[in-house]
């Protein structure tokens, strides 16, 4: 029985660490885009159910988020209409070991960048 406890031990620890790797993505978040030498600057909100990545981004108006989440990488794209302009927005990322930073690649229409993501505080 010695050995079966610290193996379901082990096998529970590794289910629970993937649930918080998935988990730990859902939440607000501040984000700062960078392209083409132009910045912009907004604030997302995820949640997660069975990996699909769900919620809002923007900053006074709000778009709905579609995407995914595999561990600690996810991607999702976000469509935007703003003084009567229609665009299109994609992001891959990944969050850091800590859970509190994610980075990585957008294309805002056609103009490729990066992004970073830091929790936004409560």
């Amino acid at each position: 029985m010695k050995a079966f406890v610290p193996g379901c031990a082990a096998a529970v620890l590794l289910a629970l660490t993937a649930f918080a790797q998935d988990g730990s993505v859902a939440g607000a978040w501040l984000l700062e885009m960078s392209w083409s030498g132009a910045r912009s600057t907004g604030s997302c909100d995820f949640t997660i159910d069975a990996g699909r990545l769900s919620g809002t981004c923007g900053g006074d108006d709000r778009f709905a988020v579609n995407g995914r989440v595999d561990g600690r990488k996810l991607s999702w794209q976000v469509d935007v209409k703003q003084g009567g302009a229609e665009g299109h927005m994609e992001f891959e990322g990944e969050l850091d070991d800590a859970g509190t930073a994610i980075k990585g690649t957008c294309t805002v229409g056609d103009q490729a960048g990066t992004f970073t993501m830091k929790r936004r505080a409560a």
